[in-house]
């Protein structure tokens, strides 16, 4: 019993300056991150953000997609999204096909939670396939567009009715997504906006929304504007176990809670990314991986392991 006492007393002791050094590191990091400029801040996380192929806008408080990230070289399948959860991405997808001047084009919109984060993806692709090909789209594996044929994008994404954030430009993979924020798809809607070059293509596109599943009174036409309210989704989405999903989303959810709590001492959002950096560089790490990275990634590999399979 005696040994046992020393050996308690031995661990509270060890814990105790545990407790002690990791309150002394966090003090160090608040000071640090109080005296360095915006500037830096900044500068230091497009840094990091830059190999993942994303960026910060600290005026929105966003990280967003860079127009030539790695992603890039990767195209779209179906694939990636039915592994999505294997990176903590819980979302709806909604993959609109459409065939314009003998090319088959996919443009896809998604909304939901990844990992620590709550964003929105709209993308455009197209395959090398001809439509004579008679495979259907959704078995077709497509290349991102090429800069000439990027198009002017807009999405404005809600929770529950209430804006969260906006983005617009010219891309082929607009997206936005909110550090620290938990969401669940089904309390999301994204109200998005795409215009094209010529009628013929934006007929195309409207015929395409029109198969699946959007009703004429649902889609807004503007000259060569589409818009549209992405609710909803109209298209089949990819099954996944719900215990897998429930667990996803329980952890997305309390590493949104620690993010928050650990970095409570601030109110601006570069300052909290600042100080998870100096405190907690592993977590920095996992946390700026935002996005599609690691999905596509992990994606990549199963497909690499099925064909040696």
């Amino acid at each position: 019993m005696k040994y046992v006492l020393i050996v308690l007393a031995a661990l509270l002791v060890i814990l105790a300056v545990l407790l002690i050094c990791c309150a002394l590191r966090c003090r160090k990091a608040r000071r640090k991150v109080c005296r360095r400029s915006r500037e830096q801040k900044c500068h230091d996380l497009n840094a990091a953000l830059e190999p993942f192929g994303f960026a910060y806008d600290s005026c929105s408080d966003i990280f967003y997609s860079r127009m030539h990230p790695w992603q890039r070289e990767t195209g779209y399948c179906r694939f990636y999204d039915e592994h999505a959860p294997l990176a903590g991405i819980v979302i709806h997808s909604e993959p609109v096909y459409f065939t314009c001047g003998k090319r088959q084009y996919l443009m896809e919109f998604w909304k939901g939670q990844y990992g620590t984060a709550t964003g929105a993806e709209m993308g455009l692709y197209v395959s090398n396939e001809p439509p004579e090909s008679g495979k259907r789209p959704e078995d077709l594996f497509y290349e991102s567009v090429s800069d000439r044929e990027c198009l002017p994008m807009e999405f404005r994404l809600r929770r529950d009715g209430n804006v969260i954030l906006e983005r617009r430009g010219v891309h082929w993979w607009l997206t936005g997504f909110l550090l620290g924020e938990f969401s669940h798809a089904d309390r999301l809607s994204m109200e998005l906006g795409v215009s094209f070059p010529n009628n013929q293509m934006c007929a195309a596109f409207v015929e395409g929304l029109r198969r699946a599943g959007y009703r004429g009174e649902e889609i807004r036409i503007e000259g060569t504007k589409v818009s549209i309210v992405f609710g909803s989704p109209r298209t089949r989405q990819p099954r996944h176990l719900k215990i897998h999903i429930v667990l996803v989303q329980w952890i997305n959810r309390c590493n949104c809670r620690l993010y928050r709590k650990f970095t409570s001492c601030f109110t601006c959002g570069i300052d909290r990314i600042d100080y998870i950096g100096m405190c907690f560089p592993r977590l920095y790490r996992a946390m700026i991986c935002v996005g599609r990275s690691k999905s596509l990634r992990a994606a990549q590999r199963r497909m690499r392991r099925k064909g040696q399979g």
